[in-house]
């Protein structure tokens, strides 16, 4: 489910909530085809994925709400923004 959807310069942030786990969703991520992975961190309760597929690069950030429910922070610009939250917040 989106909650929100905004255009930020060169990029579009969405926030939302999605029915899995950040360790479901960074694995997720790592299982898709055709995805450049640049850096993934997994702390359980909280998981970051910065990866390109096509002509974007994107961040996505899983956060539990729940046992069952993550926060989901998603951040896409194109090819090779700078302009793209760190993994790790570094």
């Amino acid at each position: 489910m989106v909650n929100e959807l905004q255009e930020q310069g060169p990029l579009i942030s969405v926030r939302g909530y999605v029915e899995q786990t950040p360790i479901q969703v960074r694995q997720f991520y790592q299982e898709a085809k055709g995805l450049e992975l640049f850096e993934i961190e997994d702390e359980v309760f909280e998981a970051e994925v910065l990866f390109a597929g096509q002509k974007f690069r994107s961040y996505v950030k899983a956060q539990a709400q729940c046992e069952t429910g993550s926060v989901l922070i998603v951040f896409v610009g194109p090819g090779e923004t700078g302009d793209l939250p760190s993994v790790g917040g570094g």
